[in-house]
């Protein structure tokens, strides 16, 4: 039997000995943890009256000696603590602080947003003790802690989206202790009241919709309502980031767009290096001015003219807080930029300035509405800090307030230039507080790699209903196999519609007609791609497989032999199975459950999905029964017999 000290003695000395400044309280939320809370003011709260917060209604309330009043309001598994003085006086948070214990036994592995996507989704031991830093622009205030078969043990964060928080995580004898800290910012000022929400969700799901339900809290709080997705937005995307970076031109572009063309894209992005001519690695360029480089571009609204004519959407790449010291704004805006605690100007552009914010809205607007360009993708939007001791006025004090104020007016600069504008933000600002201002989300660099780009693509899918996913582009060295190319286009298109980058004019002919082979085949499953409930699954929970469950198809991706049971649970007619397995692992077999039954006629494809045979199967009260050596890269697709 596991003895566990109460809370109130240990105050969690173990995990955060120096952080304590003030007495924690007790919230008796829940009968498997022991949550406590850590508030230091000025002037100080003093001691509470009872170390433990009283039940009141619906939830809880606690006096300290010195006249401040804690009022814990609780909806579900979210918690809204309001703090004020019985005086009514005016008062600064200096410390803020949830923290929660639970028996050690049972948690395997924690997931955040912030997790290195190198063959897991999860920090898994020894990595489970660790400090995470989150922003308004970085990540999700949250992390889920789950047991060995990645169910749900604890979701536990912040609904508020702007603060800056410091999540410690760690073991502590035989419990899981987490502290939830809201940093104090620059801007803190005295004032009335304070409040923050917290979350805490214990419900036995699966991680994915235990993360779901969390961002399902959050957007219901924040009044959440999605942005118009325009059609064109679900194809395929060509993009020029990764086989020419900033060395392109009016003919590298127009030559590889119009391959791409050919090969099924309907939207090109023209990436970093369209409007510079020094270059973009450091404070010295020219960026910011969203104008096309001359040497580069000899009429470039021609060009993009011309793309659209072929029936192309067109974006451009975009660092909106940007400004270089060469940019020809940048005497305009240059004491309008951050600048750090005790340090220099930075190359971003205070968001907390109604000078900044407008430069940024009214730059992408005209660059819209002079170039005739469908949207932007945005870069290097999580490069600066939450603090700023420029000698310039901020109107919005707030950080992360400042920062959706920012995003807010980009998109209601462009989209009343371009009604069906897209604006596409990728990891780690994808995030809840971006989401209401965006109507693309997607992963972030991963060339040359579909595993980090399918498990970043998991997690995104998880807290991105309302926004249209995407991968990372698809890239792969001119070395990889063709199995490899069907590897990368099955891991896109089953985070959204494909994204595919390269120079296509160098790229092979049988290649391009691989990638165009792919891509028709996303579009002849575009509406069940897209419209289909998505879902990680397997044995292997911290690398799991996938798949998407329409009303008339399922496609199931399968990364690892560890999935020896299939559940669809939906009597389609119809099941893709894309093998994203390497040739060393041999044959596959597994269980199909919850199929319509009836006779089946297997058709396999392989990586360039090309047809070489059939065979049929048969499914029986809901249970088909596979093994297969189908090709590495390649697709079974079994279709019911008479449907």
């Amino acid at each position: 039997m596991i003895h566990r000290t109460p809370l109130a003695t240990v105050l969690l000395a173990c995990l955060l000995p120096s952080l304590l400044a003030a007495e924690p309280l007790r919230l008796p939320v829940s009968d498997t943890l022991e949550t406590a809370l850590t508030l230091e003011t000025q002037p100080p709260a003093g001691k509470w009256i009872s170390p433990v917060a009283a039940y009141a209604g619906d939830g809880y309330v606690a006096s300290s000696e010195n006249g401040c009043v804690l009022r814990v309001t609780r909806s579900g598994v979210s918690y809204r603590m309001e703090v004020t003085r019985r005086d009514g006086g005016r008062f600064l948070v200096k410390d803020f602080q949830l923290h929660v214990r639970l028996p050690l036994a049972g948690v395997a592995a924690v997931w955040d947003t912030q997790v290195p996507p190198f063959g897991s989704l999860f920090r898994r031991v020894p990595e489970v003790d660790y400090k995470l830093e989150t922003r308004a622009q970085v990540g999700i205030p949250a992390v889920t802690l789950v047991d060995a078969y990645g169910s749900n043990l604890l979701t536990a964060g912040f609904v508020d989206q702007g603060q800056t928080c410091e999540f410690t995580c760690g073991r502590s004898g035989y419990s899981y202790e987490l502290s939830l800290r809201r940093l104090t910012g620059d801007a803190d000022t005295p004032a009335a009241s304070f409040s923050m929400t917290a979350y805490l969700d214990e419900t036995a799901a699966s991680w994915f919709d235990a993360v779901q339900s969390y961002a399902t809290a959050v957007d219901t709080s924040r009044q959440y309502r999605p942005r118009a997705i325009p059609v064109w937005a679900k194809e395929a995307q060509y993009s020029t980031r990764y086989p020419f970076g900033e060395k392109i031109d009016q003919e590298t572009v127009l030559n590889n767009a119009l391959l791409a063309k050919e090969m099924g894209a309907r939207e090109i992005l023209i990436d970093v290096g369209w409007s510079t001519e020094k270059g973009w690695a450091d404070s010295s360029g020219d960026y910011g001015d969203y104008v096309p480089a001359k040497s580069k571009f000899s009429d470039f609204k021609g060009l993009v003219a011309r793309l659209k004519k072929e029936g192309l959407k067109v974006t451009l790449w975009a660092a909106p807080t940007w400004i270089g010291r060469e940019a020809v704004s940048f005497e305009k805006v240059k004491d309008f930029r951050v600048k750090f605690p005790g340090g220099d100007y930075d190359r971003n552009i205070c968001p907390r300035t109604p000078e900044g914010r407008a430069f940024i809205a009214e730059s992408l607007a005209r660059a819209a509405r002079d170039y005739g360009v469908d949207g932007f993708w945005m870069d290097f939007v999580d490069t600066f800090l939450s603090t700023c001791e420029a000698p310039h006025s901020h109107d919005i004090a707030d950080f992360g307030e400042a920062v959706s104020r920012m995003a807010q007016d980009i998109h209601q600069a462009v989209t009343k230039v371009r009604p069906d504008a897209v604006l596409e933000y990728r990891i780690p600002y994808a995030n809840l507080l971006f989401k209401p201002h965006a109507n693309v989300f997607e992963t972030t660099w991963s060339p040359e790699d579909f595993r980090a780009n399918r498990l970043m693509g998991t997690f995104l899918r998880a807290y991105s209903r309302g926004v249209q996913t995407k991968a990372d582009p698809a890239y792969w060295a001119d070395t990889q196999d063709h199995e490899d190319i069907g590897r990368h286009m099955m891991t896109s298109l089953f985070i959204g519609p494909p994204t595919f980058s390269g120079d296509l004019v160098k790229m092979s002919e049988e290649r391009r007609t691989q990638v165009r082979k792919w891509i028709d085949y996303y579009s002849a499953n575009r509406d069940d791609l897209l419209g289909g409930e998505f879902a990680p699954f397997g044995a292997l929970f911290h690398n799991p497989d996938l798949k998407i469950v329409s009303e008339r198809k399922a496609f199931v991706y399968l990364s690892t032999k560890g999935s020896r049971v299939i559940p669809i649970q939906k009597p389609v007619s119809e099941l893709h199975i894309l093998n994203s397995n390497p040739p060393t692992q041999g044959q596959l077999r597994f269980v199909v459950e919850g199929m319509a039954d009836g006779r089946y006629n297997g058709k396999y494809f392989d990586c360039a999905l090309k047809s070489d045979r059939d065979e049929p199967f048969e499914c029986r009260e809901g249970r088909m029964a596979v093994s297969t050596d189908m090709p590495t890269g390649g697709v079974l697709v079994l279709t019911r017999v008479g449907d």
